[in-house]
């Protein structure tokens, strides 16, 4: 619990969500329509901000904003089509406003790095 009070950030949320992470994540691939492409490259902007934040703990009261960001910015950049912000934060059970704010501070995290090449991508699968 120490750990998580001194690694706050603006992905933590104020308590645990009841819903678990395996659900939420059926729940963003259902209703987002991710492509397996766009959920590998998610998981690839996930370990760019972890690299980026050395000593921070991904945690059940950050990790759902986390996915949900690293999501988000991968399906605007891999899928043709994709949701705006309005659909993504109903999805995702937050206002606009914060999803605004946790998509541009993922962003800035990983200093706008959001293009991948294919031997990384392929070094993932």
């Amino acid at each position: 619990i120490e750990a998580e009070t001194v690694n706050r950030s603006n992905f933590h949320a104020q308590r645990r969500p009841k819903v678990s992470l395996k659900d939420y994540c059926d729940r963003i691939c259902k209703y987002g329509g991710c492509s397996p492409g766009c959920l590998l490259l998610g998981l690839i902007y996930l370990d760019r901000l972890l690299a980026k934040w050395p000593g921070y703990i991904v945690s059940g009261c950050n990790v759902h904003r986390l996915i949900l960001s690293a999501t988000l910015l991968a399906t605007k950049q891999w899928d043709d089509t994709h949701y705006n912000n309005a659909f993504w934060a109903k999805v995702g059970g937050i206002s606009i406003e914060e999803l605004n704010s946790l998509e541009y501070q993922f962003a800035s995290k990983i200093r706008w790095n959001l293009h991948v090449q294919p031997d990384e991508m392929e070094s993932y699968r």
